[in-house]
Parts: C-alpha cells; sequence; structure tokens
C-alpha cells in the first residue's frame, strides 16, 4: 500500500514514529499529513535559528556586551558605542526588530509580542517567521504567486465549530445552507454534494483560477456557478468556487460585507436605529429625497370613532402579574409609547378596563397589546372588504419589478377620538393607560387600516394594498420607478411611516402575502413549503385535518392536488378513522 510506503520509506524516525502510534487508525491522508506538517516545523525552525544569529550578530557590533543572546536583558556599556571609523552615530542602521532606525539599545519592539509568530522582542512587519500552523484554519486567501488567478487555500476542514457565533443560515436558492462566515476568505466554497440538493441540474462553468492548499498542492475543483442568495429580504447573486470534497461551505469577506452579514467597523460610533436608515434599501436617487419617511411613527389623516352596541354590559379587568424578568422592559415600553403619543395615562373611572398583554419579539423586544375579547363583543364593525392575493396577482400579468413597502406599526397611525380611546383604556401593575392610536386586537383595526390605505394608493396604477403590506410592480425598471415615486409621494402626503427593515425595492422578486411573486409568475412561499415538510406524520384524525387544511394553501400550484390527497381524505371517514394509529 501507498501508506505503509510512506510510513517504512521515510528517512525521519520522527514521522515514522507517529505514523505508527496511530495505529490501525492511520490512512493515507493523514500520514501525508504528518509529513508535511513537519516539513513545515523544519522549515520553521530553521527560518527562526537563522533570524536569531543575525540578531546576535547586530547586537555584537559596535558594543562590549557579553553578547547574550536576541529576546534577553542588554549588558549597559561604558561609553558610547563605535562604528567602524571611530566616529560615535546617534542612530543605527534600520533596526530588524522594528523597522524604523533609532538609538542603540532604545528598540520600541523590546519586550513586544509579534502578532504574527507570538514571540518577542519584534514587531510582525519585520517578522521572519513563515507563521503556517500544524493546525488547520478554515480560512482562504489570494496567493502572490507568479500567476495572480491562483486562489491560496490554507485549509478547508469540514470540522464542527465549537460556536454557531461565526455561522449564518442563508437561503440558497430557496434552499437553507448553513455558512461559516470568514473574514480571511476571498472566496466562497461550496462542496458538490450540497450543490446537488440545491439544483438538480446546475451549470457549472469551467474553474479558471486552481484553489491551492498551504502545502502547494492543488485542491481540485469542479468550477465556479453564480447562485441567488437571500438573507433578510435581500437577495444576492454569489459566485462559488465548487469542491468535490465533503466541506464546510464558506462565504467569503468581500461577500459578507455585500450581504451586510458582518460590519468592518473602523471606529466605535452611536449609531441610528437600523430600522431608521434607507441606504440599504433605497435607491441612491431617491435615498436623500425620501429618507424621512422612514424615521418616526406617523399619523393619518383624521381620528377614527369605535361604535359599540350599548346593550352589551361594560367589563373591567384587573391586572395581570407580569413575570419579574420582564417587568422593567415592560416599564420601559410603555414608558417610550407614552412619549411618542401611543398612549397616555388613565386617572378617571373608564367604563371598559381590558387586560395587557405582553409578548417577546424575536430580537428581545416587548409588544404591548391589549386583550379585548370582551369589547369585541361590543364593537360595531365596519366590515370593509379586505382585498386577495388573488385580486391583486390578476392585475399584473406583465410585471418584471417589484417594490413592496410594509408600514410602520400600522394601526398606530391611525388615532382615536377621546369616547374610542377610553373604551382601550387597560390595567397594568403600574396604573392604567389608555390607547389613544388603533391598538393591535380589535377586530375591525385591518378593515379600519385597509380603507384608508386603499384609498390612498387606489388612483395610482400599478400599485395596490393588503393591509399595510404595499405593493408596488413595473413592466420595465422605468415604470415601476415612476408608480414607486408616486407611492412614496402620497405615503408622505398621507403622513405614512414606512419599516426600513421590512421593504424590499426594486426587485426581480418579492415575497407578498404568502406567495413569491416573479417575472415569470407567482410560486409558492418557500417558507410555507418547509413548514409542510417539517410537519409531522399525522396520528389521528384531528392531526390529519391540520394536515390537510395546511396544505389547501399549495393547492393552487398543484393542478392534480385533488387526486394526490383522495386517499388521505378517505381517513376522514369513521371507518377509517383507527387506520392513522
Amino acid at each position: 500500500m501507498v501508506r505503509d510506503a510512506i510510513v517504512f520509506g521515510t528517512k525521519d524516525h520522527k514521522v515514522r514514529e507517529k505514523c505508527i502510534t496511530e495505529g490501525s487508525e492511520l490512512s493515507l491522508e493523514k500520514a501525508i499529513n504528518f509529513a508535511r506538517t513537519y516539513e513545515l516545523s523544519k522549515a520553521q525552525l530553521k527560518t527562526m535559528e537563522s533570524e536569531d544569529k543575525t540578531i546576535n550578530m547586530l547586537n555584537k557590533q559596535g558594543s562590549r556586551s557579553s553578547g547574550k543572546k536576541y529576546g534577553k536583558q542588554y549588558t549597559p556599556q561604558r561609553g558610547p558605542p563605535q562604528n567602524n571609523k571611530g566616529q560615535s552615530p546617534n542612530f543605527a542602521n534600520k533596526c530588524k526588530n522594528c523597522g524604523g532606525k533609532h538609538e542603540r539599545r532604545k528598540c520600541p519592539a523590546f519586550g513586544k509580542q509579534c502578532n504574527k509568530c507570538h514571540k518577542y522582542n519584534h514587531f510582525a512587519s519585520v517578522c521572519l517567521s513563515s507563521n503556517k500552523s500544524s493546525k488547520k484554519m478554515h480560512t482562504l486567501d489570494i496567493c502572490s504567486e507568479s500567476d495572480d488567478d491562483e486562489l491560496f487555500v490554507a485549509t478547508i476542514d469540514n470540522q464542527e465549530l465549537n460556536t454557531d457565533e461565526w455561522t449564518e443560515t442563508i437561503n440558497v436558492n430557496d434552499v437553507p445552507v448553513n455558512f461559516q462566515l470568514d473574514t480571511g476568505a476571498k472566496c466562497n466554497v461550496l462542496s458538490l454534494n450540497k450543490l446537488k440538493t440545491i439544483c438538480s441540474h446546475p451549470i457549472i462553468t469551467k474553474q479558471v483560477s486552481p484553489l491551492r492548499s498551504y502545502s502547494g498542492h492543488i485542491i481540485d475543483t469542479v468550477g465556479v456557478i453564480n447562485l441567488r442568495c437571500s438573507y433578510k429580504c435581500q437577495d444576492h447573486a454569489v459566485k462559488f468556487h465548487i469542491v468535490d470534497r465533503n466541506v464546510q461551505s464558506v462565504i467569503g469577506a468581500k461577500t459578507c460585507e455585500a450581504m451586510k452579514l458582518l460590519k468592518r467597523i473602523h471606529s466605535i460610533t452611536q449609531t441610528s436605529n437600523p430600522q431608521e436608515t434607507t441606504k440599504q434599501f433605497l435607491p441612491e436617487n431617491m435615498e436623500h429625497q425620501y429618507g424621512d419617511l422612514f424615521t418616526g411613527l406617523g399619523c393619518l389623516p383624521g381620528t377614527h370613532k369605535i361604535r359599540i352596541n350599548k346593550t352589551v354590559a361594560p367589563v373591567v379587568h384587573a391586572p395581570r402579574k407580569i413575570p419579574i424578568a420582564i417587568k422593567d422592559k415592560v416599564k420601559a415600553e410603555l414608558d417610550r409609547m407614552e412619549d411618542i403619543g401611543v398612549i397616555f395615562k388613565q386617572q378617571e373611572p373608564t367604563q371598559w378596563v381590558n387586560s395587557m398583554v405582553t409578548v417577546i419579539k424575536p430580537n428581545g423586544k416587548i409588544r404591548i397589546c391589549i386583550d379585548p375579547r370582551d369589547l369585541n363583543k361590543a364593537i360595531l364593525r365596519e366590515h370593509y372588504p379586505l382585498k386577495t392575493v388573488e385580486e391583486v396577482i390578476s392585475q399584473m400579468p406583465n410585471a418584471k419589478v417589484f417594490s413592496k413597502l410594509d408600514a410602520t406599526s400600522g394601526f398606530w397611525h391611525i388615532q382615536l377620538d377621546e369616547p374610542s380611546s377610553k373604551l382601550c383604556t387597560f390595567n397594568t401593575p403600574f396604573g392604567r393607560y389608555r390607547f389613544a392610536r388603533l391598538p393591535f386586537g380589535i377586530n375591525s383595526a385591518s378593515e379600519v387600516f385597509q380603507k384608508i390605505v386603499s384609498e390612498m394608493v387606489s388612483d395610482i396604477e400599478g400599485a395596490e394594498a393588503i393591509i399595510d403590506d404595499i405593493l408596488i410592480w413595473g413592466s420595465d425598471q422605468k415604470e415601476h420607478d415612476m408608480r414607486l415615486k408616486q407611492v412614496l409621494d402620497r405615503a408622505r402626503e398621507y403622513n405614512l411611516k414606512l419599516s426600513a427593515g421590512k421593504c424590499e425595492i426594486s426587485k426581480p422578486e418579492v415575497t407578498y402575502v404568502g406567495h413569491r411573486l416573479t417575472s415569470e409568475g407567482v410560486k409558492p412561499d418557500p417558507e410555507k413549503i418547509r413548514a409542510v415538510n417539517k410537519m409531522s406524520k399525522p396520528e389521528c384524525v384531528k392531526d390529519l385535518q391540520t394536515f390537510m387544511g395546511f396544505i389547501q394553501y399549495l393547492g393552487k400550484f398543484m393542478p392534480n392536488m385533488s387526486t394526490v390527497s383522495a386517499p388521505l381524505r378517505t381517513l376522514f371517514r369513521e371507518k377509517h378513522s383507527m387506520a392513522l394509529g
């Protein structure tokens, strides 16, 4: 075997001893790695020894010191150093330890640790160490050889990461893939096996720039491919180098910055709320013109009156207890809402007092709502018809470019008159408050907001709204931009504020009300499909009913849905009810 030939053929007894110690677990790859590691270690030691000799020679020149080796304490001289001509120079030649010129024995590098080899008494800028560790590091870099197109790869491991701190799940062609974020990498790497799970028939371009390992060996690559990566509602075309090995998927430095996975920090400064910045969401020519639409809380024209059935008896709820762990956060959120005019302290008695509901959002912040179950029984709804996504889709057969705008805290844009505000009084451990804006949970809130926003965009062609989601489309970029400008102008006129973090501007496809709208047509939302795939196997009729109700969403995308699901529907009959067990 080739492995045995390496073990018994090597001239170095240390390599042979290491291989024999592995016993039956020794593989050909391990044997090669042992040999390469030893060769690199020998080369590094040789460089270090050469460095020490050079520095010792410099220390001995023009001095009567004890000639101690570099890195140890200097012996004081009785007089100034002399050069070959008997002169007493103030500065030595260029220092090998710091790279500058200075008086002898006043090197600024003395006692400092090198950031490259981690040894002392010299700077990294003049370090002679090759800085190659025998431990595998997951980094990529540009190889500075004669062939500038050749990419250097330190190593690509498939080892488990200690933490998920530097990993991120990114949708690649709507398939979630876990990537390592590597700021030292100059290219993006994907294994061939992983690519096959993403694309059934991938079109790979022949590799032009080969990947080279730290030991100088070429790593076989299949080629390169451009894939669509989605992260936080933003799509990016990313170039990947495909490796025919089982490796960890890697996103390099430039792509990390482009996708805003990592942020380069040159200095620490106070920044604004990320939802109040528009640079990454608006085209450059619109950024300054419409930046005001993405800050603060708006207020739509007029006030809303909640009408109730006076024959329904009012209900007063006592305050609910709040977990101690979030009590301070709840009070802080109440104070914030009071500061921006969403709620007010209520001192006078009111007929209706609702319970407060606190919800912890995914970002850790607190959302405060009311539980208006009793109040909803008394509210007389307006029953304004809500648009369906099918109605919107039918108006856009030639759409190629899309934008989606999302209102910031949509219902809070609607101001209540004073009697309606008192109906929305709620109890807390800190006292009673009342909503001055339309709160979440009121059964007529969606209808009221839909009516106002529909009127806002009713005369703008290529724009529709379903509650607080406004969709703009165009057959080309010019038409889309013209319509987008009209909607933004109208939003400013109505004082409607938008959430930058939830908006998608000028995209070839967007997700809208559970559907993926593209230039090629309507597709199911990948998140919905993943939710179906993750559902557990039904074990009773109730589970089956839940499953069947969930997949009804996919019926419009499956022409043979009825035929495929027929065997499952037969299980609803009583005589088959035990078949699921």
